[in-house]
């Protein structure tokens, strides 16, 4: 299994936008072949910094998630809503 962790600081000012435009991929990948959780939570304690949280079955799924229109438009147009560049962890357990 691959969790991947994405750490993302949103612009005070967006943060009604970036909702809105989180929501689609989401969605959308909470339905691609192989995701076993996908969810986007936000802090409770630091406002404006979210975290998606991923777990999927193996790396070619991973690797066709990142081919997805979904994704290409998310890592296209967030760069809109956030501070600086998203974190990303990657972790591989048996």
């Amino acid at each position: 299994m691959i969790t991947i962790n994405v750490f993302l600081q949103v612009k005070p000012e967006k943060r009604t936008d970036y909702l809105a435009f989180i929501v689609e991929l989401v969605n959308a990948s909470q339905q691609d072949e192989g995701c076993l959780f996908y969810a986007h939570f936000e802090k409770v304690d630091q406002p404006n910094q979210f975290i998606i949280v991923e777990n999927w079955q193996n790396s070619s799924v991973v690797e066709k998630h990142n081919e997805t229109p979904h994704l290409k438009n998310f890592v296209n147009e967030a760069s809109l809503y956030l501070e600086k560049e998203a974190v990303i962890k990657v972790s591989h357990s048996e």
